[in-house]
């Protein structure tokens, strides 16, 4: 009879947290299952592994490390959820090395990775500047035909810009789009900086023109790679368009992208537009820097 109560309790308190987790209720979950642990309650990975990945959901890897130290002490097995819960919470603590570890120890038990997994792990390395490792992680998620979302997308797109391989990025973009899976800003900005990187500005402008059809919202980082494209190879009049774009849309304008607009109208010899986006960037209020002032003072002198 005490071991059926006891059981009882287990399903009960496992049923709570997994609605908590469904409901996005991390605090609830979380304080469920310390005071089970108080009164001796047994919970089982399932319930830990729900707890887990309501408080990832919310940012709250702290405690999801901690939930995970207490399986660990437990001698608890691990499964996906689980695994995946504690890899996305290193994510967010930026323990890259730790998520690396831990992925190691998935791969020799028979715990299949999953699509939360691989993207926790492609973000962590592309934070941890293991670039190589992220283009590694995805080409693996795509052999063992686990489904590619945003997260793993763009967290691949900007190890390739970090990495200098517009290529790559590019590629990426595109089978993105193939695939349907959904892009924002951060995908687009990070490709065009690649390109931008690469002195390609047909390519980043190729790219912002998609960005605008698949109505993806326009950021100043964006506009400020695709400008600094056009600037590089003194397309002066791309560069202009832009910033009327830019304007029109009422994009906040920065000191980095009108200042590369700058530069492609001095490399050109056309000091009037020079002087004429310099009285912009006054209207608008945007401080000026000694690259701005150089690039317009340098127009005029020519």
């Amino acid at each position: 009879m005490v071991h059926n109560s006891v059981e009882s309790s287990t399903i009960i308190v496992g049923a709570v947290i997994s609605a908590c987790e469904k409901a996005g209720k991390w605090r609830e979950a979380l304080q469920i299952v310390r005071s089970s642990m108080q009164n001796q309650v047994e919970l089982d990975r399932v319930t830990f592994s729900a707890a887990m990945s309501a408080c990832v959901q919310d940012g709250e890897w702290t405690n999801a490390l901690q939930l995970f130290d207490a399986m660990v002490r437990d001698k608890m097995d691990f499964d996906t959820i689980a695994f995946s819960a504690v890899i996305s919470a290193c994510d967010q603590a930026g323990e890259w090395e730790k998520a690396l570890q831990l992925f190691a120890v998935m791969a020799h038990s028979t715990v299949d990775s999953n699509t939360i997994t691989y993207s926790a792990l492609i973000s962590a390395s592309e934070q941890g500047s293991m670039w190589e490792k992220s283009l590694q992680l995805f080409g693996e998620m795509t052999r063992n035909q686990v489904e590619v979302d945003t997260i793993a997308f763009n967290a691949t797109i900007i190890a390739c810009d970090k990495r200098g391989n517009w290529e790559k990025a590019w590629e990426l973009l595109n089978l993105m789009l193939q695939d349907e899976v959904e892009s924002d800003a951060a995908t687009f900005t990070a490709a065009i900086n690649a390109c931008e990187k690469a002195a390609k500005w047909e390519q980043a402008l190729s790219l912002f023109n998609v960005m605008v059809q698949c109505l993806v919202e326009l950021s100043t980082m964006t506009f400020s790679a695709a400008i600094s494209a056009c600037q590089k190879e003194g397309e002066w009049t791309r560069a202009l368009q832009l910033v009327e774009v830019m304007v029109r849309n009422t994009v906040e304008s920065d000191v980095v992208s009108l200042s590369a607009a700058l530069g492609a109208c001095e490399k050109c010899d056309e000091w009037e537009k020079a002087l004429e986006l310099y009285g912009v960037m006054t209207q608008i209020k945007v401080e000026s820097d000694a690259i701005t002032c150089s690039a317009v003072i340098s127009a005029y002198e020519k």
